[in-house]
């Protein structure tokens, strides 16, 4: 019982700074796009790489300021717009972004899309930050020269033909003492993480009516499984 009351004061005190937080993050969002399209004046008198640099950062900014919104979704369910979009297109624009990150650890990120899958009704912004997160993690869970793999396929079940996305990474593993809290809020193994991530992607799945799951072996790795199922999907913007 107290441990709940703790719980509810810390997501009580979340949304009170949420505001606060969007409105100094814009702020300096503005500042940095501002400087990074004074440098694209320059673009011809820099490398080809500087400019892949500066042209994904506008990119990632554009993102950011989409990201904090999802922390007040977290919160408090918004109205969210659903339309048909393409999760492969979803997927190679998270791992277009985060292709330095990747590069930075020596990390391979491997793509392997079914181009046959349907495309799926969702949010494209909340699915592209589950996408965003999940790869995230996966890098950060990689030694250097470390592998992650991201896919999409179809699976047929009994009663449903479902769009699976998965990731997969070749890290050390979730402890098992782990397992049962890594979709908790606040909870994180990470040094400077907020143990917001997996929580919110749980919930932004849940409210597409679609599954989160996971299987991770010490010393071999973890692999995040979402499932979408796109005849559930179609009554989204119904209720």
């Amino acid at each position: 019982m107290i441990d709940d009351k703790i719980q509810n004061n810390r997501l009580e005190l979340m949304g009170r700074l949420t505001a606060s937080l969007m409105h100094e993050i814009r702020n300096s969002l503005s500042a940095l796009n501002l400087n990074l399209e004074f440098l694209q004046f320059y673009k011809d008198d820099l490398p080809k790489e500087v400019n892949e640099t500066i042209d994904s950062s506008i990119q990632a900014t554009d993102r950011i300021s989409k990201f904090t919104e999802n922390l007040l979704h977290f919160s408090k369910k918004s109205e969210m717009k659903f339309e048909l979009v393409s999760l492969n297109q979803i997927t190679a624009e998270a791992i277009d972004l985060l292709k330095i990150k990747a590069r930075k650890k020596n990390v391979t990120i491997f793509c392997d899309l079914d181009e046959s899958i349907p495309n799926i009704f969702v949010n494209h912004n909340h699915i592209f930050q589950v996408c965003m997160n999940l790869i995230i993690n996966a890098v950060d869970a990689c030694s250097e020269k470390g592998e992650v793999k991201v896919r999409s396929y179809k699976e047929k079940t009994a009663d449903s033909n479902l769009v699976v996305w998965e990731v997969r990474d070749n890290g050390k593993g979730i402890p098992e003492e782990n397992k049962e809290k890594i979709f908790s809020e606040f909870f994180t193994n990470k040094k400077n993480g907020t143990g917001l991530g997996l929580s919110v992607c749980k919930k932004l799945l849940n409210n597409h009516k679609a599954e989160l799951s996971f299987e991770s072996e010490a010393g071999m790795g973890t692999v995040f499984f979402v499932k979408f199922n796109p005849k559930l999907m179609e009554t989204l913007n119904d209720g």
